[in-house]
């Protein structure tokens, strides 16, 4: 299910999904799977929500929540925003693709230091230690 604030949007997605799930996973619309889109106007949102009737579909489905096909989940995410040159600036500003915590993606223990780089050696340096072993 993909949840989105504008009809546009879910037109978009609604093209996207069924053009994945076709070349992806050589799914049929209508006997693989059903997409339905549901409008709740009085909260602005719009559902478009994809039902998978065969065992083809099912496994679709599976390898798309169990990180087995990654390509075709990023393009379903990403399928209610326009392909065209703009298409980078809203994928920066999309808040349903901005990162949930502003938090570094490793963390350091609060007891431990940084580790400090060895100083890198000229190649002058390295040069003159390479010719001492032959002397």
């Amino acid at each position: 299910m993909g949840i989105y604030s504008n009809e546009l949007a879910v037109f978009r997605a609604r093209r996207r999904w069924t053009d994945i799930l076709e070349s992806s996973f050589s799914l049929k619309i209508k006997e693989d799977f059903l997409l339905e889109t549901v409008s709740e106007l009085d909260c602005g949102e719009f559902r478009l929500m994809c039902r998978f009737n065969s065992p083809c579909g099912r496994y679709a489905f599976w390898r798309l929540t169990n990180a087995q096909a990654p390509e075709a989940q990023y393009e379903i995410e990403t399928a209610h925003i326009p392909d065209c040159p703009s298409k980078n600036i809203e994928m920066v500003l999309a808040p349903d693709l901005q990162s949930i915590l502003d938090t570094p993606l490793v963390i350091r223990g609060v007891s431990q230091q940084a580790p400090t780089e060895p100083k890198k050696k000229s190649i002058v340096d390295s040069m003159r230690d390479f010719l001492r072993k032959f002397y």
